[in-house]
């Protein structure tokens, strides 16, 4: 069930990394959830970015709808971080995990994307299962507003249900999936962060800075 494109040996293989795998970027998230949280309802409330989630990758899609607001892309920090969701990129800035390097030759020479934004999943959609290319780079999900429904699956294990203000966080060299059979859309923040095991990454120089704080909506 892993069958990433690229494997590096020696990293601990597990479909879901729960609390007890102590990771730092999962507890800060969690810890400042209520912040978290209240930017990202300010941001859905906002004119300009409450109606730009874009469809995410239409080849994964079976049925329905899962859309995308990005927050930082490895490139830049978007325009979000300079008022509505400004303390919650602060906080990601922090993240060496999320915005850190390593040597490419540790990596294999791999570009991988750094990523944290907003995911939609409307209700009746589904993800067809799929992989990610390498085991090296995992992904933390924290529940925002989730509705009954919607479940992941990774790997052969019992699908698992988001839950608001707790990091889910796993693997997606994992081949998983996504439905949701509720009636309301469910919102995550989602994370992707280098696998603990490589060890602590490098400042990168080439860190895009965060934009000015704009006036807030009101």
């Amino acid at each position: 069930w892993q069958v990433p494109t690229l494997f590096m040996k020696g990293l601990r293989s597990m479909p879901f990394w729960d609390r007890g795998h102590a990771l730092p970027l999962a507890r800060a998230l969690e810890e400042n959830f209520q912040q978290i949280r209240r930017e990202f309802l300010q941001v859905l409330a906002h004119p300009e970015y409450g109606g730009a989630f874009t469809q995410n990758d239409h080849s994964l899609i079976a049925a329905g709808t899962w859309g995308e607001l990005k927050l930082y892309d490895g490139k830049e920090w978007k325009a979000p971080c300079g008022d509505a969701a400004a303390s919650t990129c602060r906080l990601l800035s922090k993240q060496p995990e999320l915005v850190g390097q390593f040597p490419h030759a540790r990596t294999h020479h791999v570009a991988l994307p750094k990523e944290a934004g907003y995911f939609k999943l409307l209700p009746g959609t589904r993800l067809k299962p799929h992989t990610g290319p390498v085991n090296f780079h995992l992904y933390c999900h924290l529940g925002l507003l989730v509705p009954e429904g919607p479940r992941l699956r990774v790997g052969g294990g019992e699908p698992r249900s988001w839950e608001e203000g707790r990091a889910l966080c796993f693997d997606d060299s994992f081949d998983h999936e996504a439905w949701h059979d509720g009636t309301e859309a469910r919102y995550v923040l989602m994370v992707t962060f280098w696998h603990p095991d490589l060890g602590t990454p490098e400042k990168d120089p080439s860190e895009p800075k965060l934009p000015r704080a704009r006036a807030r909506h009101r």
